[in-house]
């Protein structure tokens, strides 16, 4: 970083983060006029680069400088410097507001200003998290945050750039605050981060992790009652001013909380986080034998030394391929004992998932806090492979788009097996074995219309129970819909639903 001067200062500390202050030996100075302040302020803010006088009238006046503003300039700083180095010799170049051709600048150490100890500390606190030294990681932000003196940085300061300058402070206090709250969490503290909190919340009332943070904090507290009121009170704040409803990281949060999940209980250090990710499998799933023991042979077999197995299930739209694949993951689960991860990617809907936020996900549900997510997708795919390497775990992708979003989904540990749904074929995605599907018979869609609905209530219309078996054209998603209906019809019904449906023009569901 170049800095003006001779490298001599004088002992002055500053202060931006809060009131804007020049103390020596920890006495306040007298720095003037609000120009004066102002002046400074700018000058503290570039620590210690030059900053040329056009830049600095700008800041100071904004697009309509008064004129002789560059006089006014060199006034404001002649008055600071005998106002920072007043001892100095007549005739001697200034130490420490130095000028070199048409820019101006401070000589700082980086003890001198309060804005680079709270930034060196927050660095300090979070190295010290990315090691695991929680304690370290402790004291470092509680450093950071007691180096603020005021509520507000640049207090007292009018200028142009101010609004700026104080909006950007502000944001990384906020981060550090969350970040200490997530590092109190990671203690097993659960009061603590509701105090640095709830104030929070208020101020920042469509922030959506912070809100995280607080629903997290109550709901460790027992006070699960408040952390789902804290999700209504985000959910009609963003809803009354953007018309959005929380996204989904925020609404996964509150899905966990009220259901209890141990996922969101505080784990002792070191205990690696099992996920159990799996959507609910379908209590009276039947048919598809054949498939599924094709399946779990796949993926409960050893492995090799390089790789896990990359397991798809492809087939026409509505074939069950979701389905079949919760199913047998379900069936498999014990063969992975570290976990089973699931991620919808969207690859039917038109707005595919980026890799990238699927892989944030899944790095934040194993564990990874959310400051220390890698930027972009390769990064993170590294940090994913790094994580799995030595676990066994099974990872769901459901309704897949292409290889190019897959690859770079897969874990890296040959111990981790991954079970694939789409309707592309996916023919170079590494390790592949296709399991495809194709729609069922009709016997098969009888077996499972029977099973759904009732033996009783399809014995007794055995032709319409048929007929409505055939117009479902072995589509497992409407057999099951079709299924549910009959179960809670009359069984009086059944031959009017089955005309109705087999008649031109009509379809099942």
């Amino acid at each position: 970083m170049e800095t003006l001067g001779t490298g001599w200062r004088d002992v002055v500390r500053y202060e931006v983060l809060g009131p804007v202050r020049a103390l020596r030996a920890g006495t306040g100075l007298r720095l003037g006029t609000p120009q004066q302040l102002a002046l400074l302020s700018v000058l503290l803010l570039h620590g210690g680069r030059p900053v040329e006088r056009h830049e600095l009238v700008a800041a100071l006046w904004g697009e309509r400088p008064p004129a002789g503003a560059n006089g006014l300039l060199a006034t404001y700083a002649a008055r600071l410097r005998k106002v920072l180095e007043p001892d100095r010799p007549r005739r001697t170049s200034p130490r420490v507001l130095v000028t070199r051709n048409t820019a101006y600048g401070l000589e700082l150490g980086r003890d001198d200003l309060d804005l680079w100890c709270f930034e060196d500390a927050v660095a300090g606190a979070r190295s010290a998290r990315r090691n695991r030294d929680l304690d370290a990681a402790r004291s470092g932000y509680e450093r950071a945050l007691a180096v603020w003196t005021g509520e507000e940085a640049l207090a007292g300061v009018i200028a142009p750039f101010v609004e700026v300058e104080r909006l950007r402070l502000a944001e990384l206090r906020l981060a550090a605050r969350l970040e200490h709250a997530e590092v109190l969490l990671e203690f097993g503290a659960s009061e603590e981060p509701v105090e640095v909190l709830r104030p929070l919340s208020r101020a920042h009332p469509h922030h959506e992790r912070l809100h995280a943070l607080l629903m997290l904090s109550l709901h460790r507290g027992g006070r699960t009652g408040e952390a789902l009121e804290v999700y209504q009170e985000i959910r009609r704040a963003l809803l009354g001013e953007f018309g959005v409803p929380p996204g989904p990281r925020l609404a996964r949060i509150h899905e966990r909380i009220h259901a209890a999940d141990p996922w969101l209980l505080p784990r002792a250090a070191g205990t690696p986080l099992i996920p159990a990710q799996l959507p609910r499998d379908i209590a009276d799933f039947s048919g598809r034998a054949s498939e599924l023991g094709r399946l779990r042979h796949l993926l409960a077999a050893p492995h090799g030394v390089v790789a896990g197995p990359s397991v798809l299930v492809t087939g026409p739209p509505g074939v069950g391929k979701s389905a079949l694949a919760v199913h047998a993951a379900h069936q498999v689960a014990p063969c992975f004992p570290d976990g089973q991860l699931y991620a919808e990617l969207g690859g039917a809907t038109g707005s595919p998932a980026e890799p990238a936020d699927v892989l944030g996900r899944l790095l934040t549900d194993l564990g990874v806090p959310a400051a220390e997510l890698p930027d972009g997708a390769a990064h993170r795919a590294a940090r994913f492979r790094t994580l799995t390497a030595r676990r066994r775990l099974l990872l769901l992708l459901d309704d897949a788009h292409d290889e190019a979003q897959v690859r770079q989904l897969l874990p890296g540990g040959p111990g981790c097996a991954v079970l694939v749904t789409s309707r592309s074929r996916l023919a170079t995605l590494p390790g592949r074995s296709a399991v495809p599907l194709s729609y069922l018979r009709e016997e098969e869609s009888l077996r499972m219309l029977t099973r759904v609905a009732g033996a009783d209530r399809v014995a007794a219309q055995p032709a319409a129970a048929r007929t409505l078996a055939r117009v479902c054209a072995g589509r497992p998603l409407a057999v099951r819909a079709l299924g549910a209906r009959i179960a809670d019809a009359d069984a009086a019904e059944l031959p009017l639903l089955a005309d109705r449906l087999a008649s031109p023009g009509s379809r099942a569901g």
